[in-house]
């Protein structure tokens, strides 16, 4: 992996970048220099440069083994992934027990979705340097990018007994933990990662979530402000306290809080929908046909917001505009039969209407 230098300010990493240049024009035969300000300018995001750089250092010394990690690990945050293999398995070939080889080559092809590639290589690592809590995480990642939790739980605790007070294990385990259900694990792994990292307000709405899921409502709303006093501009806090408040009843809060919600983040298709459900439920259809019609806008090929437009003008009297919203979502659809059948029964009771008058 390519290391992270770190600089006071901008004008020691350019005084330092120069420095390392002029070392290397005085010296290209060093190998240091070239490590160092491939590195640099890597963590600096001047990764164009720094591939350069690595090149250049490989050009004469081809069998440098930081150089074709470093290297490929440049390629690989660029999206070159054919290079990133390439680079990787040469260190590997010079290097058989290249631990940290595997490891980067495990993480391309897990990116790649090549899964049993992937979990091989990670367990090739593994052997190499048995109890790392990263290969942990990472084969935890795994499993759980492929749906597998069980697995993905065993590996996110293997990862968290080997390397306590970390705050990725713990969040790692924690949203593995509410995958499978086991909201008191999940519950008590945020709060830890919460007390490594105080500003952490995304654990602290996840806790609100994890008491919610246990009926403990007024438990969860002290989360959900603590993340709000952190974020006042986080839309997902309130969009969840709202959910909260709506599973215990509290109808016009929870509209109080998606509009809070919307407020922040007019672009976010999923609140709009929220919102509109609920006024629909408090039977205030106009101001819920805006924001459905703002779903859209965000998200045209929504059937979601199409169907919901339509039920509520059939609410509403309306049939001839109810068909024509469910129409477009079966436009959209035309596979699924449940929209099928929602479409041709309103359009048989309109067709029925007209024939009455």
């Amino acid at each position: 992996m390519i290391m992270n230098n770190f600089f006071e300010s901008d004008i020691d990493c350019n005084q330092k970048i120069q420095e390392l240049r002029a070392e290397i024009n005085a010296n290209p035969e060093k190998v240091e220099p070239y490590i160092l300000l491939g590195t640099t300018l890597a963590y600096n995001n001047y990764m164009d440069e720094a591939i350069e750089i690595f090149e250049l250092l490989l050009e004469n010394h081809p069998e440098n083994i930081q150089g074709l990690l470093n290297l490929g690990s440049a390629y690989f945050y660029v999206a070159n992934n054919e290079k990133a293999v390439e680079l990787y398995q040469k260190a590997i070939e010079l290097v058989p027990d290249n631990y940290t080889g595997y490891l980067n080559l495990a993480n391309v092809f897990a990116e790649l979705g090549e899964f049993q590639r992937a979990l091989e290589l990670y367990n090739k690592a593994l052997e190499l340097n048995l109890g790392d809590s990263e290969i942990f995480s990472a084969i935890g990642l795994l499993y759980q990018d492929f749906g597998k939790y069980e697995e993905a739980y065993s590996y996110f605790k293997k990862a968290n007994e080997s390397l306590t007070g970390d705050y990725e294990n713990h969040i790692n385990l924690a949203s593995a933990s509410m995958q499978l259900g086991r909201l008191d694990e999940a519950i008590n792994c945020y709060k830890l990662a919460s007390e490594i990292n105080n500003k952490d307000y995304k654990s602290l709405v996840c806790i609100g979530n994890a008491l919610s899921e246990q009926n403990k409502f007024y438990e969860a709303y002290k989360y959900y402000e603590k993340a709000i006093n952190i974020k006042a501009d986080f839309a997902k806090a309130y969009l969840c306290y709202g959910i909260s408040l709506s599973e215990a009843g509290d109808l016009d809060e929870a509209i109080k809080k998606y509009r809070k919600a919307a407020e922040i983040d007019e672009s976010d298709s999923k609140i709009n929908i929220i919102l509109a459900n609920a006024l629909v439920d408090k039977g205030e259809y106009a101001e819920a046909i805006e924001h459905y019609r703002v779903s859209l806008e965000k998200s045209p090929n929504n059937v979601v917001s199409y169907i919901a437009l339509g039920h509520v003008f059939a609410m509403k009297g309306d049939i001839e505009e109810a068909v024509n919203f469910y129409r477009k979502a079966s436009k959209i659809e035309p596979e699924n039969e449940e929209i099928s059948t929602i479409y041709i029964d309103a359009l048989e009771e309109f067709l029925a209407r007209q024939d009455s008058f």
